[in-house]
């Protein structure tokens, strides 16, 4: 168990390096001695099994207490700290903890009988929201994530020696899974907010970064800058959306002995698919083979998963949404997802066919497409782009409209191109199709 892991090496080992950020930074027996310390302040007011909301702003304090809480038994809900303050009072009514940790420890709910008994040792509360913008509650179990760690320690080429960057929250679910990985591995998790591809790089070679985890919108952030690379990197890995081809290849550049691997997951499901740098150059636009002990089973276009990691409370046999097909090797393509269909007069219509085409003209950074409400058809297609540089906008969507006509039936040429200066994206670098979406249908982003 990875908390066991912690104590032992801090008795053993206990200068080792825990944690490193920008400001702040724990060795083993330094974050042995503030978990211990906070687990035993919030069974003061607590039972195992209660519920804690932590929002804090700085991601390292949201490590940290989660640990503690784990170790009194609680489970947690780590929000995002830059959550509204209508929405964090939404929450609070929806989740109904028994502490909140804001800036200090308060006691919510004053109920010494409210823990939840699971009977399998919850310790996490994700949010997800899905395609309906409704949150959903995921319960995680420990041993749904520690099943996995030692296939993605052989997949991802991670070790106890290692030295892993992150950058982000850990309300995101994959970050959260990183560190407690590298925990488990009894390795060293350095942390930064910073995005710039020089202050990236730097952290690299200060802090002598051997594996590295963020999400495709920031490799692509770190691969617009030349003359970079760094010969110790051994693990580059992604996830939360689909690397585009150029990154994948720019990565390998940069980072020549790393072993780049993305995968393809989802909150409720755990680890899916994976896919390295050598099959992507044989099956560009695939999520790769099934994790191991994961089954993919495609029924009428949909993708189902058989797993041991999904989460508490969800079937054995589930399924987050998405579309795709299996080929001949086992890699498994995905082609959209329900929530993304775009139904034209009874005509169902992927987003993702539309949005891969437009990519391929030479201006465009990124696209999104998105039905926009229309009062005989049902829904018109737009697509919303980003583009390189400033270019005349009338004659870039015409070029557009022209490139679309050439690979696509005339149904699915967007009738409407917009042009914006990036693409929105949520906390955890997806994109805000949501918010896309409301601006299609007349509200400002």
């Amino acid at each position: 168990m990875c908390l066991s892991i912690i104590d032992r090496i801090a008795t053993n080992d206990g200068k080792r390096e825990f944690i490193q950020s920008d400001y702040e930074e724990y060795s083993y027996l330094e974050a042995k001695e503030f978990i211990d310390n906070i687990s035993e302040q919030l069974l003061k007011f607590g039972n195992k099994g209660d519920l804690v909301i932590i929002k804090e702003d700085s991601p390292v304090k949201q490590l940290m207490y989660f640990l503690s809480s784990w170790k009194a038994g609680l489970i947690s809900v780590i929000l995002s700290p830059n959550i509204s303050k209508e929405n964090y009072k939404r929450l609070i009514n929806k989740i109904d903890p028994r502490i909140i940790i804001n800036g200090e420890i308060k006691l919510y709910k004053d109920n010494r009988a409210s823990g939840l008994d699971h009977g399998s040792n919850l310790f996490l509360c994700a949010l997800s929201s899905g395609t309906t913008g409704e949150e959903k509650l995921i319960w995680r179990s420990y041993n749904t994530w520690e099943r996995a760690f030692k296939h993605q320690s052989e997949i991802f080429n991670i070790n106890k020696g290692n030295r892993l960057l992150l950058n982000g929250n850990f309300h995101y679910t994959a970050n959260l899974n990183g560190a407690i990985h590298i925990f488990y591995e009894g390795g060293t998790l350095v942390h930064t907010k910073k995005q710039k591809p020089m202050e990236i790089m730097n952290i690299i070679n200060k802090k002598n970064i051997d594996a590295i985890f963020m999400v495709p919108a920031l490799y692509k952030i770190l691969t617009t800058s030349d003359n970079i690379q760094s010969l110790e990197v051994k693990s580059v890995v992604s996830a939360g959306s689909k690397l585009d081809m150029n990154t994948f290849s720019r990565l390998k550049e940069i980072f020549p002995k790393a072993k780049i691997v993305e995968y393809y997951g989802a909150s409720e499901l755990g680890h899916i698919s994976y896919l390295n740098f050598e099959d992507s150059l044989q099956k560009e636009g695939s999520v790769g083979r099934a994790f191991p002990d994961v089954q993919i089973i495609i029924e009428n276009e949909k993708v189902w998963v058989k797993s041991p990691y999904i989460a508490d409370g969800f079937p054995t046999k589930h399924s987050a949404g998405d579309l795709g097909y299996l080929d001949e090797d086992n890699f498994l393509f995905l082609t959209g997802r329900e929530g993304n269909i775009i139904n034209k007069a009874g005509e169902k219509i992927m987003a993702e066919e539309i949005e891969k085409v437009i990519m391929q003209h030479p201006d465009v950074n990124e696209a999104v497409v998105i039905g926009k409400a229309h009062h005989l058809k049902g829904e018109e297609i737009m697509a919303v782009i980003s583009i390189y540089e400033k270019l005349n906008e009338v004659e870039l969507k015409n070029e557009i409209k022209m490139f679309c006509k050439r690979y696509l039936e005339y149904t699915k040429v967007p009738k409407d191109i917009v042009i914006i200066n990036s693409i929105p994206r949520n906390e955890n670098g997806k994109i805000d199709r949501r918010l896309l979406k409301q601006f299609g249908n007349g509200s400002l982003i």
